[in-house]
């Protein structure tokens, strides 16, 4: 059974997930000297973060793929999986 709550605690865990991983972003952008978030600014803030480290694996395969395309899939797989662990934690407690 799923609470009233539960819906709108994991958009506001999507909503943080996402947000966190662009602000992470945007200083490797920043220390660029870019005004342009491009796919290596998500790559390093994923690499150097120990939480999110576990997604180095999704990099390294679109690596080869540079495409903006890529960054959107990887973006939305990230969201996906952290809501999915969001929902999957919170049915445990």
């Amino acid at each position: 059974m799923v609470s009233s709550e539960t819906p709108v605690l994991f958009s506001k865990a999507c909503e943080l997930f996402i947000m966190e991983l662009t602000l992470r972003s945007w200083l490797h952008t920043e220390r660029s000297k870019r005004r342009t978030l491009q796919y290596c600014d998500t790559a390093r803030a994923i690499m150097q973060d120990a939480l999110l480290h576990f997604y180095s694996t999704m990099l390294i395969a679109m690596r080869k793929r540079r495409s903006e395309k890529f960054l959107k899939m990887l973006i939305l797989i990230l969201l996906l999986e952290h809501c999915a662990f969001v929902r999957q934690t919170s049915s445990v407690g």
